[in-house]
């Protein structure tokens, strides 16, 4: 069985009907399959699906205890650490957006991303504090918050542990993530992926 996964002007790409239908979605089917399987090692630590899930879901709930509704965009300015992935599936466990920066953008180019793309938080590494002038000015609206140095768990330490976050209903074609190109031709484009586009991408 088949089902339509997305369209590319008249062209139509299928996939399998037992495709996730959300980024969330795949990832929680793959820590209730393989929970004490590893789903992500960085430098000597280790984590199972289970470990994952439990961190995401514990996020997850500090985000929304943050205000995050379904379909606000969050910035998400983080180096390449096990930080950045529990967050990129917190939000989107939470039916947000994810909008992921490149951590080599001067403050000019965070800011107009942020401010384009319309996300309502922005979640930093705290060495790129020296740069958020320059986001704030672009985006006055947007919170801000540095993400501590070390593991996750020291943030939202006031969120307990909760256990993995609930699957809910998305629209397979709503967005889940913004790209933004480089640039180099005039300003940086976004560039919106539905669930259906990573999905297939995956």
């Amino acid at each position: 069985e088949r089902r339509r996964e997305s369209r590319f002007g008249d062209r139509v790409v299928w996939s399998f009907a037992e495709r996730a239908p959300s980024v969330y979605a795949g990832f929680a089917q793959a820590a209730q399959q393989h929970a004490q399987r590893t789903a992500m090692v960085f430098e000597c630590r280790r984590w199972s699906y289970a470990e994952l899930s439990a961190e995401v879901g514990r996020l997850a709930a500090g985000l929304r205890a943050q205000g995050l509704q379904p379909g606000e965009r969050v910035a998400l300015w983080v180096r390449n650490r096990p930080e950045f992935v529990m967050l990129f599936y917190a939000i989107s466990a939470s039916q947000g957006v994810v909008v992921p920066m490149d951590v080599r953008l001067a403050g000019a180019e965070a800011g107009y991303a942020v401010a384009d793309a319309g996300a309502v938080l922005l979640l930093h590494d705290a060495e790129l504090a020296e740069r958020l002038p320059a986001v704030r000015a672009a985006a006055p609206g947007c919170r801000v918050i540095a993400l501590p140095e070390g593991p996750a768990e020291r943030l939202f330490t006031q969120q307990p542990a909760c256990g993995p976050a609930p699957v809910t209903a998305v629209d397979a074609e709503a967005v889940a993530m913004i790209l933004y190109t480089s640039g180099s031709t005039g300003k940086p484009k976004g560039a919106a992926l539905a669930h259906v586009n990573v999905a297939h991408s995956a």
